[in-house]
């Protein structure tokens, strides 16, 4: 990376190729980083999460991005037991995920319910959602996206078991896909290191 940039920023010299090369580059960077989220053992740092303005945060930052908007209806989804920092990446996995699949005249919702010490959190889309096929196919390194990694879901749902919590992957009526993700309010009974397969 670092001589493409110096060969871009040298007079005369093949700044278009130099570019290619530096965005590759870059491209095999963040796949290794997201490789090395995935598979690195992961602690917990446990503490009260809003997680009301963890979701309006993550949906307003991605909807910076190119895309449909997000309507956020979570006011029931109150105050968990949780690490802040990785629930913040598996919910922001689920809601870049629902945009890239709505489209761009598409919507995505997300909401929450809470209920003997559960509280539910979905994220559903209108786009053209998921078969039954490719619902029980879901594991690492598997995706329907053109150039995708298929470990976005894969992170969060290792993500979600961390906090002995449940991701359940559904349809959205009458068209699209939902991802529901419940969590113990008062936090995983265990806290623990993540599982290693």
């Amino acid at each position: 990376v670092g001589y493409a940039r110096l060969i871009e920023n040298t007079p005369g010299a093949d700044a278009a190729s130099a570019r290619s090369i530096r965005e590759e580059c870059e491209t095999l960077e963040a796949i290794i980083r997201r490789f090395m989220d995935f598979v690195k053992r992961e602690t917990l740092a446990l503490g009260p999460v809003d997680l009301v303005r963890m979701l309006d945060r993550v949906s307003e930052r991605e909807s910076r991005r190119p895309g449909p908007p997000v309507s956020v209806d979570a006011a029931a989804a109150g105050v968990i037991a949780a690490d802040d920092g990785l629930l913040e990446r598996a919910f922001e996995n689920l809601v870049r995920n629902a945009r890239e699949a709505a489209g761009p005249s598409g919507g995505v919702w997300v909401t929450a319910v809470r209920d003997a010490g559960w509280v539910a959190v979905t994220v559903a889309d209108d786009g053209p959602g998921m078969t039954p096929a490719t619902r029980a196919a879901v594991r690492p390194f598997f995706t329907t996206k053109a150039g995708g990694l298929g470990l976005g879901l894969a992170i969060t749902l290792k993500i979600v078991r961390l906090h002995d919590g449940h991701l359940t992957l559904g349809e959205r009526s009458p068209r699209g896909a939902s991802v529901t993700v419940r969590l113990p309010i008062a936090g995983p009974a265990a806290p623990a290191a993540a599982p290693t397969s």
